[in-house]
Formats: structure tokens, sequence, C-alpha cells
């Protein structure tokens, strides 16, 4: 396992992947989450060869995802040929770390 980023604030859990969806490191409530881990992988690939953009974006590469739940939210980036994925708390409406 590689060396993780120190946590952020109000952060429950990161996943680390490698391009084709394997775990390379993990931590917290992502600690070997194999099946959260495939499901945000296959979003980034679907996202990444969808044709339902604008042909404006389509040029562009992916950068970041973020899927919003009640209680919580999962970030995605795609970085280094690798998916980080990080999943957070939201605060109360109105507070700087919510994603809304």
């Amino acid at each position: 396992m590689q060396a993780l980023p120190k946590p952020g604030a109000d952060e429950l859990g990161y996943l680390q992947l490698t391009s084709d969806g394997a775990v390379l490191a993990s931590r917290g409530t992502l600690q070997n989450d194999e099946t959260t881990a495939k499901a945000l992988a296959q979003l980034v690939a679907v996202a990444c060869r969808s044709k339902v953009f604008p042909r404006h974006m389509q040029q562009q590469q992916l950068c970041k995802i973020t899927v919003v739940y009640e209680h919580h939210y999962y970030t995605v980036c795609l970085a280094n040929k690798r998916l980080h994925i990080v999943k957070k708390n939201i605060k109360a409406s109105g507070d700087a770390s919510s994603p809304n």
C-alpha cells in the first residue's frame, strides 16, 4: 500500500484506485470497500465515454465528479492515471463544506 494523503476535515473515508478499478489504498469507512470502488469506477468510465455532453465539452478531460446523498457525498478525482475517492459529511445548509 502507498502512503495516503492526510485526511481532510469531515472526511469519512478515502480510496485510491488504479485506472481499471483495483484498490491501491483505503481508509475510514471506505477501507477495502470494493463495492463502492467498482461502482464509482464504472461511473467515471461511463462519464468519460459518454456522448450526452455538448461537443465542446467532449473535448475536455474529466477532472472531478461529485455524487451527493442526503448526509454524505463522494468526490471522485482522476489524477496521475488513478482515481481518488473521498467520502465526506454534509454539514448543515449554508456551511462552506457542503458540495451544493
